[in-house]
């Protein structure tokens, strides 16, 4: 996939541009994306009462770009849940790791097809013995590893879905206080909103934006009834289950931070 050092580089990057040339352009050296490409993949029309066009030609790129690392990801998600499941052990689940995982790919199966039909022992399994070859893990000590720069990369890979089921929850939370059901497309769109204020005050993702991740996580909290789908007059409303969506609100309510070191010690 990528030339040996020997080649020439700058050469390899004008051929790849060539292949994307309906996307990308250089520009005086520089790669830029081209406007009419990004604001046709945007899909305007379930943008426009969120994002003014420039908006739209700053993120879209970056969703665009997110699902090119999307494939990568399979290979690394199941990792990533370890780590992350750290912390929600230790509030949520009595210190267990594998636990407090089983629970998290519940949430993220349907995000993921690497989760799908697969005996989560096993998946756990796989995924604490690379971390632990990686020196992401203490097995011992039950907590993280010396490998601070890869624990923090498989962190960040998670950070889109994670922000981005997080403000779906928000969403669900603030209808729970205002004792209404909403439609899919009432969510989605609030959703979005929320995403937009976030990404705004630098807070948040770009990806968080997408609506096929938002319309997974609706799909995930449906199937795990934190959600409860009602329909009348052919016209379908969710109900929130709060007490399940606080608890995955604590779960998903964590920092990356840079010296992972501090993780509590917990059963793997």
């Amino acid at each position: 996939i990528f030339p040996p050092p020997e080649d020439n580089i700058r050469n390899a990057v004008i051929n790849a541009c060539r292949v994307h040339s309906n996307l990308v352009q250089l520009v005086n050296g520089t790669l830029t994306f081209k406007k009419s490409s990004v604001t046709q993949a945007a899909n305007l029309s379930e943008h426009k009462d969120i994002l003014s066009e420039e908006s739209i030609c700053k993120v879209v790129p970056v969703i665009m770009l997110q699902l090119y690392i999307n494939p990568c990801l399979h290979l690394f998600v199941t990792p990533a849940l370890v780590l992350f499941s750290f912390k929600p052990a230790k509030k949520l689940f009595g210190g267990s790791v594998q636990d407090a995982f089983t629970y998290i790919t519940q949430v993220f199966k349907y995000e993921f097809v690497t989760l799908n039909n697969v005996d989560g022992k096993d998946l756990y399994n796989e995924a604490l013995m690379f971390l632990r070859d990686a020196q992401c893990v203490n097995d011992k000590q039950g907590e993280f590893g010396s490998n601070n720069k890869v624990i923090l990369i498989l962190l960040h890979l998670l950070q889109p879905f994670v922000t981005g089921y997080r403000i779906v929850v928000i969403t669900l939370l603030e209808m729970c206080k205002r004792n209404m059901q909403g439609t899919p497309t009432e969510i989605l769109l609030y959703s979005q909103k929320v995403a937009q204020k976030g990404l705004a005050q630098g807070l948040v993702h770009p990806y968080c934006l997408s609506r096929d991740m938002l319309k997974n996580a609706l799909f995930s909290f449906c199937i795990l009834k934190y959600i409860t789908k009602n329909e009348t007059n052919g016209e379908i409303r969710y109900l929130p289950n709060e007490k399940l969506l606080r608890q995955l609100a604590c779960f998903l309510d964590q920092e990356v931070v840079e010296n992972s070191q501090k993780e509590p010690k917990c059963r793997l």
